[in-house]
């Protein structure tokens, strides 16, 4: 039997979790904007109640479409962060290191370099013609700006310390 190539096995893990996120991006969209209304306010209206009438209300205000707004990153996100994940801890397995430590790095590896699509990914996800606070405006190009314009590298992992 054949060995399984680095570039195979990247391919087949990051393949796999594409797959996963395609199918649930809707419910993790409705989950993200029910988690971000009125964010940035004290006094608002509760615009999202449950998954199912928010998914309603989604579709009903930017269209069918709107469900998987930020797909593009959340894959992508995907793809770099499990895809690499997923693969280290294969080869780090294979040489032997225990599953543990092997998951420690590998977690820690896929979650750093993944960091920025998942920021991009939930500013998309956040966009919406519905006021839910004013938390963030505009559009999926300014979201990317946002993330382009940083002045520095480390402005996209923003959260990721205890600063």
């Amino acid at each position: 039997m054949k060995e399984t190539t680095l570039v195979e096995k990247f391919s087949i893990n990051a393949l796999a979790c594409t797959l996963a996120t395609t199918a649930t991006h809707p419910i993790e969209l409705v989950k993200t904007r029910m988690q971000l209304q009125g964010e940035l306010t004290k006094s608002y209206q509760k615009t999202y109640t449950s998954t199912s009438k928010s998914a309603v209300l989604i579709v009903k205000s930017d269209g069918l479409k709107a469900l998987w707004s930020g797909l593009s990153a959340g894959l992508m996100y995907q793809v770099v962060m499990n895809g690499s994940r997923l693969t280290l801890f294969d080869n780090l397995s294979c040489l032997g290191v225990p599953a543990f430590p092997a998951g420690m790095v590998s977690g820690a590896v896929g979650g750093g370099i993944g960091s920025p699509f998942y920021l991009l990914k939930t500013q998309q996800q956040a966009l919406s013609s519905l006021n839910v606070g004013s938390q963030h405006k505009g559009t999926k190009n300014q979201a990317t700006a946002t993330i382009k314009d940083q002045r520095r590298t480390c402005q996209c992992f923003s959260g990721s310390d205890e600063n």
